[in-house]
């Protein structure tokens, strides 16, 4: 199994590789084989899980978090999601900034969770993570990068004043998404929307 995958990602047709309705130790060892061969690893566990099927919690659960499957699948969603976003920038014509703020602020982007910025969508879950989780480390280079190229768009000359513009800026961007995606079906869900892009773009931010 573990080899048909990796002649799958040499001739490009997947970039990632999951697993669906295997046992623990199954998924264990192809893990480790991709880890020592130095192959891509397994990014994700589909497994049945409910308040009637909780049987994964004794072996799939914790066997996912020994081999740091979450950050592994969280790092290559925050490297598809920075892709996507250096794609919107380059086709853009426009000012960088508004063009970021009206994709990532966009009821298309609120409507689309899986495929959109994973630093919104992991938050809660990160934070429920202890702080020697690797996930943790994943999830804030994550932000950092994002922090970044915040930075790398401000017309803001003091390097300090530029870092903080990009704090709240940040705040604000995935605080709205948020709200927006919490409250969606909701008129409430694009005044969210709309008030932060107004605010970020108006000039008040």
């Amino acid at each position: 199994m573990t080899t048909f995958l990796y002649a799958l990602f040499r001739v490009g047709k997947i970039q990632y590789a999951g697993l669906s309705n295997f046992p623990a130790w199954r998924i264990a060892r192809a893990d480790t084989l991709a880890e020592l061969r130095g192959w891509s690893r397994i990014a994700g566990v589909q497994v049945e899980y409910s308040l009637v099927q909780r049987t994964a919690e004794r072996e799939l659960l914790p066997m996912a978090e020994a081999l740091g499957l979450a950050a592994i699948a969280s790092r290559k969603a925050l490297y598809d999601s920075a892709s996507r976003w250096q794609e919107i920038r380059h086709q853009s014509h426009h000012d960088d900034f508004r063009t970021l703020v009206e994709a990532y602020l966009s009821a298309t982007h609120r409507d689309a969770a899986k495929d959109g910025c994973p630093i919104t969508a992991l938050a809660s879950y990160v934070a429920r993570e202890g702080e020697d989780k690797p996930v943790r480390d994943v999830y804030l280079d994550g932000v950092k990068a994002l922090l970044e190229r915040l930075e790398s768009i401000s017309d803001i000359q003091d390097a300090e004043q530029r870092r903080q513009h990009a704090l709240v800026r940040c705040a604000l961007l995935s605080g709205a998404l948020t709200l927006a995606r919490a409250t969606a079906g909701d008129a409430l869900s694009d005044e969210f929307l709309l008030s932060a892009k107004n605010a970020l773009v108006g000039g008040e931010v």
